[in-house]
């Protein structure tokens, strides 16, 4: 923010976050809606942008106090075929990593 309490181009502030415990966005990736925690990084840690996540596509986005968003990681468009048959067998069955096993 400038000395005149409007945002300088390109600049991001902290103090740009909405007020409420959650911000609805849309995915950069499907689109579809996502709520973000945002509280604690505009309250606690005073963050200009947060790290978030699509459940439905399961990509990886940045988003700023400003509600922008930049795609980090995505699925690929296409997959392998045994990409396609494990995901068969997993039948919506969630994928945990044990490094002691």
């Amino acid at each position: 923010m400038g000395k005149s309490g409007t945002k300088k181009e390109g600049i991001v502030s902290a103090d740009q976050w909405p007020e409420g415990e959650t911000m609805p966005v849309a995915c950069p990736n499907c689109a579809r809606s996502v709520d973000v925690q945002i509280a604690m990084v505009r309250d606690e840690f005073r963050l200009p942008w947060r790290p978030a996540d699509c459940d439905t596509c399961l990509a990886e986005f940045d988003l700023s106090a400003d509600g922008s968003t930049t795609l980090t990681l995505a699925p690929p468009k296409e997959s392998t075929a045994a990409g396609r048959e494990l995901l068969k067998k997993l039948n919506g069955q969630p994928i945990f990593f044990d490094p002691s096993a």
